[in-house]
């Protein structure tokens, strides 16, 4: 459904119409509210850990990301300035990056990302050796 006023309530109703034209009855009504107008992007994750580290691929985990107005629901990770996910952004507070050099420095940056697309700041850098 398209069009509708953020923070409003509907009900909602469906009928059935088959090929001869015959309308069914109306379903039960389903009572919905529609989210807040979501405008202003999220705050960046504050703190990044490495939960293991192998020379050519490294598990991340980080916290500190807020939004005041809807949730946060993913993330986009930059490794030296590059984007790391290409396909879509990162549903969890979590990574694995792999295709790394054994004893090389990363720069690490992190935007967040909420309920109305918002996209934050990039994270201040985390150094990974």
């Amino acid at each position: 459904m398209t069009g509708l006023t953020p923070d409003t309530r509907y009900d909602i109703a469906m009928t059935a119409i088959d090929r001869s034209g015959n309308v069914s009855f109306f379903s039960e009504i389903l009572e919905a509210r529609t989210g807040m107008t979501d405008i202003t992007p999220p705050n960046p994750p504050d703190s990044l850990q490495v939960l293991q580290e192998t020379g050519l691929a490294i598990h991340l985990k980080w916290s500190g990301a807020t939004d005041g107005e809807t949730e946060i629901i993913g993330y986009n990770i930059y490794v030296n300035g590059a984007l790391y996910n290409t396909t879509g952004f990162v549903s969890a507070d979590q990574i694995i990056i792999y295709n790394l050099s054994p004893a090389t420095e990363y720069i690490i940056e992190i935007e967040s990302i909420d309920a109305g697309l918002n996209v934050s700041a990039k994270s201040a850098p985390f150094e990974i050796q």
